[in-house]
Parts: C-alpha cells; sequence; structure tokens
C-alpha cells in the first residue's frame, strides 16, 4: 500500500504544481507582460495537468487524485474503505507540496505584480486581493454562498459521473490508454 500512497501524493503533486501553476502564470501575466492569457489557457492548462497525473499515477495508485473520487469509488466500485483515509491524507500532502512548488516557482513574480504579503489574507496578499478580489464570501463576488456550493457540488457530481461512467464495463467504454482524456 506504501507504493499506492506514493502513487497518489506524486499524482496530486503534479495535477496541483501544473494546474495552480497555469492559475498563477494567467493571474500574475496581466501584471507582468502582456495581457495574453486568459480562460482558455487556463482550461487548456489543468486539462493537460489532469492527463499527465492520470498518466504518472494511474498504473501505482489508480489516480483517485481528489477525495470525492476515492470516495465514490469506494461507495461504487468496492475500493476498499480502509484505504480510503490514508487515500486522502496522502491526496492532501501531494496538494499541500504542489502548491509549495507553485508558491516557491512564483514568489518572486507576487513579489514583482507588487503583492510582498504572501503569507497572509490581509490586503495586499495573494489571498487577499490580488488575484480575484477578496477572501471568503468576498472570493465570490455577487455570489451567495449557497450558489457557490451548488456549483462545486454540480461540478464535482460531473466529475464522477464521468470517471465512472469511464470505467463501467456496461458503457462503450474507453480504449486502454485513454482514460485521462476524460
Amino acid at each position: 500500500m506504501l507504493g499506492q500512497l506514493i502513487g497518489e501524493v506524486f499524482g496530486t503533486f503534479i495535477l496541483i504544481l501544473l494546474g495552480d501553476g497555469v492559475v498563477a502564470n494567467v493571474g500574475l501575466a496581466p501584471r507582468l507582460a502582456a495581457g495574453a492569457y486568459n480562460w482558455n489557457t487556463i482550461t487548456l492548462g489543468w486539462a493537460f495537468a489532469v492527463i499527465v497525473a492520470v498518466y504518472v499515477s494511474a498504473g501505482v495508485s489508480g489516480a483517485h487524485l481528489n477525495p470525492a473520487v476515492t470516495i465514490a469509488l469506494a461507495a461504487k466500485r468496492g475500493f476498499p474503505w480502509s484505504k480510503v483515509a490514508p487515500y486522502i491524507l496522502a491526496q492532501m500532502v501531494g496538494a499541500f507540496l504542489g502548491a509549495l512548488g507553485v508558491y516557491l516557482t512564483y514568489r518572486d513574480g507576487l513579489v514583482s505584480a507588487g503583492v510582498p504579503n504572501v503569507w497572509s489574507t490581509g490586503p495586499g496578499s495573494v489571498f487577499g486581493s490580488a488575484f480575484w478580489g477578496g477572501t471568503g464570501a468576498a472570493a465570490i463576488g455577487g455570489y451567495s454562498l449557497t450558489t457557490a456550493f451548488v456549483t462545486e457540488l454540480l461540478g464535482t457530481a460531473v466529475l464522477l459521473w464521468g470517471i465512472l461512467a469511464s470505467g463501467d464495463n456496461k458503457n462503450i467504454g474507453l480504449m486502454h490508454n485513454m482514460g485521462p482524456f476524460l
């Protein structure tokens, strides 16, 4: 099981490093370069991050890379419940390490963009006003917390439907190496 957990750590690390890395790049681009980056860049970057993370870890751990996926596979596909907590812990460690990698990579850019206070959530911090306009309720703009919750719930449901459908023998199925492109 240690190898599986290392696979989850490494896969989740790659997912967050590449996925959040493209968000940091796009977030800093208007401040450091021309505004050539947009949501299409983020979408393609995250797609690439998922593909690479799945290819790297699928053969070792199954490439859950997300606690919702681990729980769904335990509930619907017979993944052992005894592995759920260790998998989720491994995913959290991988996510933290990936976020640390993004921070270390983009710290100079954050400081150059006039965001020296990168460790707190106060005014002028990365998490405060640097990118999307605030923290807590302010971070979601005019949306209510209920709307934000429902959005996350639906997004997670669609993710899980796609993952569970791709592994369902009753469906058409995917060629062996096409799973990450889901």
